[in-house]
């Protein structure tokens, strides 16, 4: 994942059912996180989160149920900024 110059992570959704795109869902949102608050949240280190490649695949943690980079963010609250809302798919 790339973290930009002023220490924030970009992710990008595209809503997704069964590999195809899902109607009525969002492509190409993009919203930008303070990276210290991601890493406060999630016990990652910088380079760890620089290693995940996709934020919406399961990671490895210590829960008893796996869960994504995006999911932890949202599950935390952390106030992003949007920088593409992205086009609704019909």
């Amino acid at each position: 994942m790339k973290i930009t110059k002023n220490n924030n992570i970009v992710i990008e959704t595209t809503n997704r059912a069964y590999g195809m795109l899902e109607q009525g869902g969002v492509c190409g949102r993009k919203v930008s996180y303070p990276l210290d608050k991601v890493m406060a949240v999630t016990g990652f280190t910088r380079k760890e989160i620089e290693n995940i490649e996709n934020p919406h695949e399961f990671i490895d943690n210590d829960d008893e149920y796996p869960v994504s980079l995006s999911q932890l963010i949202n599950l935390n609250e952390i106030q992003g900024r949007v920088i593409c809302k992205g086009e609704v798919i019909k």
